[in-house]
């Protein structure tokens, strides 16, 4: 048995407590980490509430990040990785425990001269953040780039991978004419982000924390400005498709 952060009904942080459950059980391909530490991300507390379930056949427990080292290899796994390796991960959960179980794919290692609680911030927020500049949003030198929800993990992040791309990041929705949006709202920003976005712009929606019903006339003004829009999670995401983010970031 385990340590882990559970909560018996939906609802606010005062239904989290500490209670005890079963060490997972390795897959094919999974390694068991021994969680040094994890972080709590906006899934975690959407779940919480009851309002963001964990994908089917993944662990109920919070948490979609966690750092540690590897104390037990399961079947099938190659000689990449070996008991007592620094390794930080993106989950699909379970991270908010004392052990977590992962698939060797997904493994990304620690330097030594990074503490845990820092590697335990990198694996949700600034794969996220890549995956919606780079790998969908293809972000270009000289592209303006809206960011909304600019103090948040993803806008913060974001920012400064805008930067180093050579694009400049706007965290407000007051200026005209942008290339590419990164957009957690939906619903409640429609309005500012069709006004805001440049013919033939690209916007990514991965979240709606202001809803998800948009009334009106979409379809024609997506047409007259040739929009493209592409909704995205990384939480969902396959190992097959997973392990290009970390790839591409040479970690």
């Amino acid at each position: 048995m385990m340590r882990a952060v559970k909560f018996d009904k939906p609802g606010g942080a005062d239904n989290l407590y500490i209670g005890q459950v079963p060490v997972p059980e390795l897959r094919q391909k999974e390694v068991l980490i021994e969680v040094y530490s994890s972080a709590i991300n906006r899934a975690d507390t959407l779940q919480r509430q009851g309002r963001y379930p964990p994908p089917k056949g993944e662990s109920d427990i919070l948490g979609l990040e966690a750092t540690g080292k590897i104390s037990q290899k399961g079947p099938g796994c190659s000689d990449k990785w070996k008991i007592g390796d620094r390794v930080m991960a993106l989950l699909a959960g379970g991270g908010n425990a004392e052990y977590v179980a992962c698939h060797e794919d997904i493994l990304m290692s620690v330097p030594s001269t990074m503490k845990f609680t820092e590697a335990a911030a990198i694996p949700e927020v600034w794969l996220t953040s890549y995956q919606l500049l780079h790998t969908i949003g293809q972000v270009k030198k000289g592209d303006t780039v809206l960011i909304h929800a600019g103090g948040s993990g993803i806008g913060t992040t974001a920012t400064q991978l805008a930067v180093l791309a050579g694009a400049t990041p706007i965290v407000t929705a007051g200026s005209a004419g942008v290339n590419l949006i990164l957009d957690c709202i939906g619903e409640s920003f429609y309005e500012q982000n069709i006004n805001s976005i440049a013919n033939e712009g690209r916007w990514v929606l991965y979240g709606l924390l202001g809803g998800g019903n948009v009334n009106g006339d979409i379809f024609s003004k997506m047409l007259r400005k040739r929009i493209t829009v592409t909704g995205t999670t990384l939480r969902a995401r396959s190992i097959e498709l997973s392990p290009e983010l970390h790839y591409e970031l040479d970690l």
